[in-house]
């Protein structure tokens, strides 16, 4: 139940972060920083389906390239240290088989949300 908490939270924070206004610090002339998310496919315009799509499916991607390669690595370290133990071997393994089916899951997510979106999502 703890953790359907945090995923639901983390979910959350995560839309809610996608969909913060843009803000401007206050400086001096016509010059303003930006401090706050933008749809940099979007701009200030109106967020159509596609330009959310695009959005999402890009901080969803450095999510899953992040735990794939901490999976690879983690089931990397766990192989490498087995020191002859066949439990702890077959356990890096499935850890590193994990995470290669977590990437072609998502490969195949993402082209499916490319093949509904009218147009398509990748430039």
């Amino acid at each position: 139940m703890k953790y359907k908490i945090i995923t639901l939270l983390v979910a959350i924070f995560s839309v809610v972060s996608l969909c913060a206004p843009v803000a401007y610090a206050a400086t001096e002339g016509d010059a303003a920083e930006k401090t706050a998310f933008s749809f940099g496919s979007c701009g200030n315009k109106n967020v159509d389906i596609k330009c959310l799509a695009v959005e999402v499916l890009s901080f969803l991607s450095i999510g899953v390239g992040i735990a794939v390669v901490g999976g690879i690595a983690a089931g990397g370290v766990v192989y490498s240290t087995a020191e002859g133990n066949p439990g702890k071997a077959q356990k890096g393994i499935t850890i590193i088989v994990n995470a290669v089916i977590g990437l072609v899951l998502y490969m195949l997510l993402f082209f499916i949300v490319n093949w509904l979106v009218p147009g398509g999502v990748l430039k």
